[in-house]
């Protein structure tokens, strides 16, 4: 008897536009604009793509409501938006821009914080509000850093007990006992900063219940 070994399919971690692209083929060469969340784990793989809207050939209307949804629904820790643009043209429109504003702004009210919003064209060329550092967050990154790994697959018994302390220059630390973790410019960010490492701990431990 023949025996096929079953191999499972590793999860896409995104760290970068290229990335998401990867999991968009399908989506490029759409006649009509479409929008799309991408739910990412903690690690930042790909949890799934949902098609959030529908517009016309040259636009589409979205709520932030319908955009984290599936975010919630997913146990997210991060999120991607992405829409085609049938045209071609890479370059946002207001609207875009706009949306991007109230989507990131109801991700940081909500705690789970968007990574970018792509506009992509039925060829290989892309928009990228992180890359063009239009993104209205910094501390969203699509790479976690070394100790945000460290949380998560430590397995900690519990939360790593963060605090957020202004240095005598302005600057903001989060520190984890006398370490220092992370530097800010602002106590927005740093606070933001502290949330997702606690949002985090969190979702891992429920993922082990």
């Amino acid at each position: 008897m023949n025996h096929s070994k079953h191999t499972e399919r590793q999860p896409l971690i995104i760290r970068k536009p290229d990335d998401v692209l990867q999991a968009m083929r399908k989506w490029q060469t759409k006649k009509q604009e479409n929008f799309l969340t991408i739910t990412l784990d903690s690690r930042h793989a790909i949890i799934k793509v949902h098609h959030v809207t529908m517009g016309l050939v040259n636009s589409t209307i979205v709520h932030p409501r319908e955009c984290f949804y599936p975010a919630i629904k997913d146990l997210a820790t991060a999120v991607l938006f992405v829409h085609n643009h049938p045209s071609g043209d890479t370059t946002p429109s207001p609207q875009d821009d706009h949306i991007t504003q109230k989507l990131c702004k109801a991700g940081h009210i909500i705690g789970i914080p968007v990574i970018d919003h792509i506009i992509i064209t039925p060829s290989t060329r892309y928009f990228s509000y992180r890359e063009q550092g239009t993104l209205p967050v910094k501390f969203a990154d699509y790479e976690l850093d070394e100790f945000t790994h460290m949380i998560i697959s430590n397995g900690k018994d519990s939360p790593p007990g963060l605090t957020i302390k202004q240095h005598a220059d302005g600057n903001w630390f989060v520190k984890a006992g006398a370490t220092i973790i992370k530097v800010f410019d602002t106590l927005e960010e740093a606070q933001s900063f502290k949330q997702t490492i606690d949002h985090c701990y969190h979702y891992r431990m429920e993922g082990e219940r």
